[in-house]
């Protein structure tokens, strides 16, 4: 790699490439074996080819678990991925839309029961990154509403960010199996609520998928296949994988 950052070829000094994949070599290569087989530079180039792909045969996918390839050239993964993105932009849409109709947004008044006492506060945050759709199926974490309480003069105090909370039920996004000790009591405008959704809420990207596949981490924290298949449609994949072979 050149100091720019830019990999560059061992072999015909071209951008964008490496030694082990220059076509030109490759080339090279293809014509002097036609010439003279035992060559000592034919027999190493294409023993060294062959004990790549060997090791890449026997080599297991982090993430499918399938034998002749590795996690970044992954199929299955990559439609995951997709998938990921959609549900996590369908379901997020519907969320809005539901706390849209419950007025349920920074700023939005809540009662709650401390020490046996009724106690007024204000919703003041909420991690819109930590919502997805594995919520729905009942993984990821619900408690991304950040209330505050008020003093007896009005103000707001405690912690920073306040104290954790679970979303309200929305239909097809969040149902609690209990009912929450929270109550919405001071409901905002619908334009209000939207006024707080983050701009890219409804373009998950890159954050979306390291939040739920955790790519930058190396081993067991890392998504597998079994721990999405509930809600990632793969059996669409194997049928047009089957249908190309």
């Amino acid at each position: 790699m050149s100091y720019s950052g830019t990999v560059r070829c061992r072999h015909c000094w071209g951008k964008g490439h490496n030694r082990a994949s220059c076509v030109h070599l490759r080339e090279k290569m293809e014509k002097l074996r036609e010439v003279d087989p035992a060559d000592w530079r034919v027999r190493r180039y294409f023993d060294k080819k062959e004990e790549k792909r060997q090791r890449l045969k026997n080599k297991k996918c982090s993430y499918c678990r399938t034998p002749g390839h590795t996690r970044r050239t992954c199929l299955e993964l990559k439609h995951a991925k997709k998938v990921a993105i959609e549900k996590c932009i369908e379901w997020r849409k519907k969320l809005v839309q539901g706390l849209q109709r419950q007025g349920i947004g920074i700023g939005t008044l809540v009662e709650y029961h401390s020490w046996g006492k009724p106690t007024l506060g204000m919703i003041t945050h909420i991690d819109w990154e930590d919502l997805d759709h594995r919520i729905a199926f009942g993984s990821g974490s619900p408690f991304a509403l950040r209330i505050t309480p008020f003093t007896t003069s009005g103000n707001s105090v405690g912690y920073i960010r306040g104290f954790p909370c679970a979303l309200p039920p929305i239909e097809e996004v969040f149902s609690p199996d209990s009912v929450s000790a929270v109550q919405f009591i001071g409901p905002m405008t619908a334009d209000d609520v939207m006024r707080s959704v983050p701009a890219d809420f409804f373009n998950p990207g890159e954050t979306c998928i390291e939040n739920i596949f955790v790519e930058n981490e190396k081993g067991s924290t890392r998504t597998e296949h079994w721990e999405i298949v509930d809600w990632c449609k793969l059996q669409g994949f194997y049928e047009k994988k089957q249908k190309n072979t």
